[in-house]
């Protein structure tokens, strides 16, 4: 069988793992994988060049880097500017565009296999939120949906997300299309890589 384990510097998310059995560690086991992957990770780190070449000492010859990230060269961030969803330091630290990921990961003595524009659940909610951005409080509706970062009493809450979902009926021919022309112009607000170890 198949078998997955995780990091994260969280004491906190590796004991909620273990409530799930999920193999999550705080500290890199010393083995090699064939396949390591940053998740939407990748981008909430100060060092992410030195991080992915601290990972290269786990991956196997020929192992892969699976990484997914936001993509600073979208239409979305274009258009939004400082109303992007993913411009929220200190959360997103590092904003990568594929050239600087491919630049980077080659940097690194790796090949890159593929960059792929579809990732649609985080693509199509970081546009959802960045259109609301534009009209409402930065980021609100994602706070109130994930009780994360909020600010205000739950009557506001309340009226964020209904006001949210108005919005979100009242434009989405116009937000279907502009996710459309993102796919098509392969600058959607998201990104996943695939690179390969080529060195021993």
């Amino acid at each position: 069988g198949l078998a997955v384990e995780g990091f994260d510097p969280s004491a906190s998310a590796v004991e909620l793992s273990r409530k799930w059995d999920a193999p999550v560690f705080n500290t890199i086991p010393e083995k090699k994988y064939e396949l390591i992957m940053f998740w939407h990770s990748l981008e909430h780190t100060d060092t992410p060049r030195a991080d992915l070449k601290k990972c290269l000492n786990f991956l196997k010859p020929g192992g892969k880097f699976l990484i997914a990230v936001p993509n600073g060269d979208s239409l979305e961030s274009w258009v939004g500017k400082s109303r992007w969803f993913c411009y929220d330091w200190p959360f997103h630290r590092i904003h990568f565009t594929p050239k600087s990921l491919k630049k980077m990961l080659t940097g690194l003595g790796l090949e890159v296999k593929s960059v792929d524009h579809f990732n649609p659940e985080y693509t199509i909610s970081s546009l959802i939120q960045t259109f609301l951005n534009l009209f409402l409080p930065k980021n609100s509706l994602y706070s109130a949906l994930s009780n994360r970062r909020i600010d205000g009493s739950r009557g506001k809450l309340f009226g964020v997300v209904l006001l949210s979902a108005l919005l979100i009926l009242l434009f989405s021919p116009a937000l279907i299309i502009f996710y459309l022309l993102g796919l098509i112009t392969r600058r959607s607000a998201a990104i996943i890589v695939t690179a390969v170890s080529v060195k021993d």
